[in-house]
């Protein structure tokens, strides 16, 4: 009988232990490297900001409340957190930027703005620094939502 109730005990524990991965597994947050407001910027981040080559419409942009700033390593996608964040008060005014890298490792940071006066979500991209596009563009994602890869949703 005592063999049996050991058995069981330990049973229950690897059944604990199981879930507990399993849990971990499924609701953790997806691995970025963060730089955010608690943090110091990247210097990707910060050579981007403070580009003289920057358009004034960039340079003289409102400013709005930061969801963060998250530089990505390949192929690792927007935390779905940050997203929130964007999408939680469009008439408030909020800024998200993320710097990734492209195929070929090369920096690209774009500028996630939701606000009062943009139908949706504007994304500036400062690609400066990739050696096959280059340049400032700017773009607007009507429907107001983005996904985890950063593209209109």
């Amino acid at each position: 009988m005592l063999a049996i109730r050991r058995a069981l005990v330990g049973l229950i524990a690897i059944g604990v232990v199981a879930a507990a991965v399993l849990a971990f597994v499924t609701f953790r947050e997806e691995p970025s490297a963060a730089s955010d407001s608690a943090s110091p910027r990247s210097a990707v981040i910060a050579n981007s900001m403070a580009s003289a080559g920057a358009p004034a419409s960039f340079r003289n942009r409102p400013t709005f409340r930061s969801c963060g700033e998250v530089v990505l390593a390949q192929g690792v996608r927007i935390p779905q957190a940050r997203i929130r964040c964007l999408a939680a008060a469009p008439a408030e005014g909020r800024e998200l930027v993320i710097a990734s890298p492209t195929t070929e490792g090369d920096p690209i940071v774009r500028y996630y703005r939701t606000g009062p006066d943009l139908d949706g979500v504007e994304i500036v991209e400062d690609a400066t620094r990739d050696r096959f596009g280059g340049g400032w563009h700017r773009s607007l994602c009507r429907s107001g939502r983005i996904d985890q890869t950063g593209a209109c949703a």
